[in-house]
Protein backbone atom coordinates (compact mmCIF):
# COMPACT_ATOMS: atom_id res chain seq x y z
CA UNK A 1 0.00 0.00 0.00
CA UNK A 2 2.07 2.67 -0.98
CA UNK A 3 0.87 6.52 -0.58
CA UNK A 4 2.56 9.18 -3.17
CA UNK A 5 1.46 12.32 -1.28
CA UNK A 6 -2.18 12.73 -2.21
CA UNK A 7 -3.04 9.77 -3.99
CA UNK A 8 -4.61 6.84 -3.12
CA UNK A 9 -3.68 3.66 -5.99
CA UNK A 10 -6.66 2.13 -7.75
CA UNK A 11 -6.09 -0.74 -6.56
CA UNK A 12 -5.33 0.07 -2.97
CA UNK A 13 -8.76 1.43 -3.10
CA UNK A 14 -10.69 -1.23 -5.02
CA UNK A 15 -9.44 -3.60 -1.92
CA UNK A 16 -10.02 -0.89 0.71
CA UNK A 17 -13.90 -0.44 -0.74
CA UNK A 18 -14.10 -4.50 -1.22
CA UNK A 19 -13.02 -5.29 2.74
CA UNK A 20 -15.62 -2.24 3.53
CA UNK A 21 -18.65 -4.30 1.80
CA UNK A 22 -17.34 -7.30 3.16
CA UNK A 23 -17.61 -5.92 6.92
CA UNK A 24 -20.74 -4.81 6.18
CA UNK A 25 -22.19 -7.68 5.09
CA UNK A 26 -20.53 -9.80 7.23
CA UNK A 27 -22.33 -7.66 10.17
CA UNK A 28 -25.25 -7.96 8.23
CA UNK A 29 -25.97 -11.48 8.29
CA UNK A 30 -24.62 -11.62 12.03
CA UNK A 31 -27.38 -9.20 13.01
CA UNK A 32 -30.11 -11.34 11.27
CA UNK A 33 -32.64 -13.18 12.51
CA UNK A 34 -34.04 -15.80 10.11
CA UNK A 35 -37.56 -15.99 10.16
CA UNK A 36 -38.16 -19.37 11.25
CA UNK A 37 -37.04 -17.92 14.73
CA UNK A 38 -39.96 -15.28 14.63
CA UNK A 39 -42.64 -17.83 16.26
CA UNK A 40 -40.15 -18.99 18.64
CA UNK A 41 -39.69 -15.58 19.57
CA UNK A 42 -43.22 -14.72 19.65
CA UNK A 43 -44.19 -17.45 22.13
CA UNK A 44 -41.61 -16.08 24.98
CA UNK A 45 -43.01 -12.60 24.53
CA UNK A 46 -46.24 -13.76 24.85
CA UNK A 47 -45.32 -15.96 27.56
CA UNK A 48 -43.12 -12.95 29.77
CA UNK A 49 -46.53 -10.91 28.95
CA UNK A 50 -48.64 -13.84 30.56
CA UNK A 51 -46.24 -14.46 33.24
CA UNK A 52 -45.68 -10.58 34.00
CA UNK A 53 -41.90 -10.77 33.61
CA UNK A 54 -39.62 -8.62 31.90
CA UNK A 55 -37.69 -10.33 29.11
CA UNK A 56 -34.63 -11.16 30.97
CA UNK A 57 -32.06 -14.01 31.40
CA UNK A 58 -34.20 -15.72 34.37
CA UNK A 59 -37.52 -15.11 32.07
CA UNK A 60 -35.81 -17.22 29.59
CA UNK A 61 -34.65 -20.20 31.45
CA UNK A 62 -37.79 -19.74 32.99
CA UNK A 63 -39.51 -19.91 30.11
CA UNK A 64 -37.25 -23.39 29.24
CA UNK A 65 -37.88 -25.06 31.99
CA UNK A 66 -41.89 -24.67 31.56
CA UNK A 67 -41.41 -25.63 28.32
CA UNK A 68 -40.13 -28.93 29.03
CA UNK A 69 -42.30 -29.72 32.80
CA UNK A 70 -45.59 -28.35 31.45
CA UNK A 71 -46.00 -28.17 27.92
CA UNK A 72 -43.97 -30.87 27.28
CA UNK A 73 -42.32 -29.84 23.85
CA UNK A 74 -40.38 -32.10 22.20
CA UNK A 75 -36.70 -32.26 23.00
CA UNK A 76 -35.89 -30.71 19.22
CA UNK A 77 -38.46 -28.09 19.48
CA UNK A 78 -36.75 -26.89 22.77
CA UNK A 79 -33.29 -26.60 20.87
CA UNK A 80 -34.37 -24.59 17.88
CA UNK A 81 -36.32 -22.15 21.03
CA UNK A 82 -33.14 -21.98 23.18
CA UNK A 83 -31.25 -20.76 19.47
CA UNK A 84 -33.46 -18.63 18.67
CA UNK A 85 -33.89 -17.01 21.63
CA UNK A 86 -30.05 -16.87 22.32
CA UNK A 87 -29.90 -15.13 18.91
CA UNK A 88 -32.71 -12.62 19.90
CA UNK A 89 -30.81 -11.88 23.11
CA UNK A 90 -27.76 -11.17 21.11
CA UNK A 91 -29.26 -8.97 19.03
CA UNK A 92 -31.93 -7.17 20.34
CA UNK A 93 -30.72 -6.95 24.18
CA UNK A 94 -26.58 -7.02 23.27
CA UNK A 95 -26.94 -10.54 26.22
CA UNK A 96 -24.27 -12.47 25.55
CA UNK A 97 -25.21 -15.61 28.10
CA UNK A 98 -22.61 -16.71 31.22
CA UNK A 99 -21.48 -19.95 31.52
CA UNK A 100 -23.82 -19.77 34.46
CA UNK A 101 -26.47 -19.38 32.35
CA UNK A 102 -24.93 -21.94 29.58
CA UNK A 103 -24.96 -24.62 32.67
CA UNK A 104 -28.64 -24.46 33.41
CA UNK A 105 -29.57 -24.85 30.17
CA UNK A 106 -27.79 -27.87 30.05
CA UNK A 107 -29.24 -29.18 33.53
CA UNK A 108 -32.44 -27.51 32.09
CA UNK A 109 -31.53 -30.13 29.01
CA UNK A 110 -31.00 -32.99 31.35
CA UNK A 111 -35.07 -32.81 32.21
CA UNK A 112 -35.69 -34.97 29.21
CA UNK A 113 -34.22 -37.81 30.97
CA UNK A 114 -36.66 -37.66 33.31
CA UNK A 115 -39.27 -41.14 33.26
CA UNK A 116 -41.92 -40.29 30.89
CA UNK A 117 -40.82 -37.85 29.18
CA UNK A 118 -39.29 -40.83 26.34
CA UNK A 119 -42.01 -39.44 23.68
CA UNK A 120 -40.35 -35.97 23.70
CA UNK A 121 -36.98 -37.37 22.83
CA UNK A 122 -36.39 -38.73 18.76
CA UNK A 123 -36.35 -42.30 18.66
CA UNK A 124 -32.90 -42.28 17.23
CA UNK A 125 -31.23 -40.88 19.94
CA UNK A 126 -32.45 -43.63 22.39
CA UNK A 127 -30.68 -46.61 23.48
CA UNK A 128 -32.18 -49.55 21.86
CA UNK A 129 -33.41 -50.46 25.12
CA UNK A 130 -34.88 -47.32 25.58
CA UNK A 131 -36.14 -47.51 21.92
CA UNK A 132 -37.85 -50.81 21.95
CA UNK A 133 -39.52 -49.44 25.02
CA UNK A 134 -40.58 -46.32 23.63
CA UNK A 135 -41.78 -48.36 20.79
CA UNK A 136 -43.42 -50.50 23.10
CA UNK A 137 -45.26 -47.93 25.19
CA UNK A 138 -45.85 -45.23 22.69
CA UNK A 139 -46.28 -46.50 19.13
CA UNK A 140 -47.28 -50.02 18.96
CA UNK A 141 -50.41 -50.42 19.27
CA UNK A 142 -51.22 -52.62 16.14
CA UNK A 143 -51.94 -56.55 16.48
CA UNK A 144 -50.53 -57.95 14.20
CA UNK A 145 -48.56 -61.55 13.50
CA UNK A 146 -44.96 -60.01 12.16
CA UNK A 147 -44.93 -57.69 15.50
CA UNK A 148 -46.11 -59.85 17.78
CA UNK A 149 -43.41 -62.24 15.99
CA UNK A 150 -41.04 -59.48 16.77
CA UNK A 151 -42.02 -58.87 20.19
CA UNK A 152 -41.80 -62.51 21.74
CA UNK A 153 -38.31 -62.43 20.20
CA UNK A 154 -37.34 -59.38 22.08
CA UNK A 155 -38.48 -60.42 25.51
Amino acid sequence: MEHNGNVVYAKDFENRKRHADQERKITEIENHIPDGYQSDIRMYQKYCEASEQRESTQSFLDYLFVSVTEEGVKKNTWKKRVVALRKYFSIEHGIRFSESVQFRISLTRKLYREEGRERLVPIAKQTGHQSFETLDKHYLTVADATVDKFMEYKK
